[in-house]
């Protein structure tokens, strides 16, 4: 019988370890995992929850589909399309109700501000509200749409939760007596001399029909 030293025991195991840095197949240590052992199910446990998609391939049909909790922290934090804007920069909201109010004041740092819209039921805001404070004027042109019956006004508040009536003025009439209205129901462009901080235009009454507004508010 012939015996080993341990030095000799030693460089054995030694030749069996691949050099620092080599990760050729040959010089590996080869590991096989037994088929039924615990690793190899937790690795198909894993592999069945992977669907077989391509790499690099982006399409939607080829996308994971992800599904957020709507009481989750994303969507409270981050928000919703329908979040409504922000009434100031001191409250808790979602990012993007005060990303929508950040651009409704960053319109009051330009000369003037244009905003349409339309309205065909009773009590709809042809105009919504719109911080007008800084500007001087505002001009609106009401255009009708169908056979419209029914009648406007345009509404001031300075806190956008009491609303009341403004007077206006008809443009189309002759400048020396333009006609002071605190409601109208025809087509035209129509002057509110005194501006609150939030002005509105209100359908009040509307039998058919509808209508469209376009303001100009300018300093």
């Amino acid at each position: 019988m012939t015996y080993q030293s341990n030095e000799q025991i030693l460089q054995q195991i030694i030749n069996k370890i691949p050099p620092t840095g080599i990760r050729s197949a040959a010089e590996s240590i080869p590991v096989t995992i037994a088929p039924d052992g615990a690793a190899n199910a937790l690795l198909g446990q894993i592999k069945d929850k992977i669907p077989n998609l391509p790499m690099g391939v982006n399409t939607p049909s080829n996308s994971i589909s992800v599904t957020l909790s709507p009481t989750g922290a994303l969507v409270s934090s981050f928000g919703l399309t329908t979040d409504a804007p922000s009434n100031s920069d001191t409250g808790t909201v979602s990012f993007l109700a005060f990303f929508k109010y950040f651009l409704q004041r960053f319109s009051l740092f330009v000369d003037g501000i244009s905003v349409e819209g339309n309205a065909n039921i009773l009590n709809a805001a042809a105009i919504p509200s719109t911080d007008v404070h800084v500007y001087n004027t505002a001009v609106i042109q009401i255009t009708t749409s169908g056979i419209f019956i029914g009648a406007f006004t345009i509404q001031g508040s300075n806190d956008q939760a009491n609303w009341y009536n403004l007077v206006f003025e008809d443009l189309t009439s002759s400048q020396s007596s333009a006609s002071r209205l605190t409601s109208a129901s025809a087509a035209g462009l129509y002057n509110v001399p005194r501006l609150a901080k939030f002005i509105r235009v209100i359908l009040t009454s509307v039998t058919s029909g509808g209508i469209a507004a376009k303001m100009i508010a300018k300093k």
